[in-house]
């Protein structure tokens, strides 16, 4: 890329991110601010901008996890494990918390545990109805209940 052609890119860049900036569009600012530097890596307005930008980034994700974090622990509080992990993991993609990453894995954990309870109940029942089959001598019903 010639001199000119960086300049120009670098111009017409500053221009999109301050744009994104004054629209709220802060992540996106701040992308193209990566990209400006990646041609002019000392461009004191774009570090500037992208500074900015990433601090707006920070502030919109904080207020995110404070809006939806309460939500989460209540889920989890009324045992609904499953809701709490789908919202928790939806966050996550967003917003990176230890207290959010700590509810996604004791509600997780919570699910695996009542899965593996509910299997076990399946299993002794079944076992349990197959036993009671076999006195009764109802062979086919006793080995349908086992396939």
């Amino acid at each position: 890329m010639a001199e000119t052609d960086i300049k120009q890119f670098v111009e017409r860049g500053l221009a999109v991110a301050e744009k994104l900036l004054s629209e709220g569009n802060a992540a996106d600012a701040a992308r193209a601010c990566q990209e400006i530097m990646q041609v002019s890596p000392r461009n004191r307005k774009a570090a500037k901008i992208m500074i900015k930008a990433k601090q707006i980034v920070m502030k919109e994700k904080d207020i995110l996890l404070k809006k939806n974090i309460g939500i989460l622990k209540s889920l989890y509080r009324n045992g609904k494990y499953e809701e709490a992990a789908t919202m928790g993991k939806k966050l996550q993609a967003s917003v990176s918390s230890r207290k959010l990453s700590s509810i996604v894995a004791k509600a997780t954990k919570k699910i695996a545990n009542k899965q593996r309870n509910e299997l076990k109940d399946f299993l002794r029942n079944g076992f349990a109805k197959h036993r009671q089959l076999k006195r009764e001598k109802k062979w086919l019903e006793a080995v349908a209940v086992v396939v």
